[in-house]
């Protein structure tokens, strides 16, 4: 989720971050997109924030990195956490969020042979990132044909999720529970080597417009939670016909 106490106008070639002041944090820049060793990050995910004595780019954020090849989940996550090492190499800096998210994966990545529903699974590329979260596109699931995400994060995305209770530990994060009205459905979840995981339906952009994005606010509010009043498309997405909050920590208890 964006912090609230910024303004921010991301578009597909470059962003701009505003503080409630007015004032231009850092710009975007249309740069060119950089491909290193099968993995292509889009220009749109650098600054013009530039390394000390380097008049390269910094990256500060994640949208759309791309294998070439698509490559098993444990191997893709190793892949792409060795971005930060290169592009360290090439005199790129990293903005930290980033770099702690390319830490995670590798993390993760050393107990993916122990989860059965990631085991032969594909990663094609990271979808996003939050301040705690990452989400990658591991394509169809072969049994069931349903297009899929997996979201890793260090702290826990719901405090009670039907059938994997064993994950109530350290829920003050967020503080309250996954609402299947509302919330994205979650086919697998966990907690393993310290990193919170899920499959989750991806759902589609198409279609999600601000009365949609208002449809479920409506179920939000119904539910007994309030929004964060930055909610907007970036945090709905569509699946099966019904539209759903992607962004937990978008819904919040009242008295939280």
């Amino acid at each position: 989720m964006i912090n609230p106490n910024y303004i921010v106008a991301d578009y597909q070639n470059f962003r701009i971050h505003k503080n409630t002041a007015g004032q231009v944090l850092f710009r975007g820049s249309n740069c060119p997109d950089l491909v290193i060793q099968g993995i292509t990050i889009p220009g749109y995910n650098f600054s013009d924030e530039s390394y000390p004595g380097s008049k390269k780019p910094k990256l500060t954020g994640l949208k759309n990195i791309s294998l070439t090849t698509p490559l098993p989940v444990k191997e893709g996550l190793n892949r792409l956490s060795e971005l930060s090492g290169k592009l360290t190499n090439k005199k790129y800096s990293i903005y930290h969020t980033q770099k702690t998210m390319f830490g995670y994966m590798a993390n993760f990545a050393n107990s993916v042979d122990k989860i059965p529903s990631l085991r032969d699974r594909k990663l094609y590329k990271i979808v996003n990132n939050g301040l705690n979260t990452c989400v990658f596109d591991i394509g169809y699931n072969p049994n069931s044909g349903k297009k899929e995400v997996l979201k890793i994060s260090n702290v826990p995305n719901y405090p009670v999720l039907p059938g994997y209770e064993s994950l109530t530990n350290n829920f003050k994060m967020l503080g309250r529970n996954f609402e299947p009205e509302f919330d994205m459905p979650i086919f697998d979840a966990g907690k393993i080597g310290g990193i919170y995981y899920y499959i989750q339906a991806e759902g589609t952009e198409e279609g999600v417009n601000i009365a949609i994005v208002n449809e479920v606010l409506k179920k939000i509010r119904k539910n007994g939670y309030m929004a964060t009043t930055d909610m907007d498309e970036r945090q709905v997405r569509i699946y099966e016909g019904k539209a759903y909050l992607i962004d937990p920590e978008c819904a919040f208890l009242k008295d939280h």
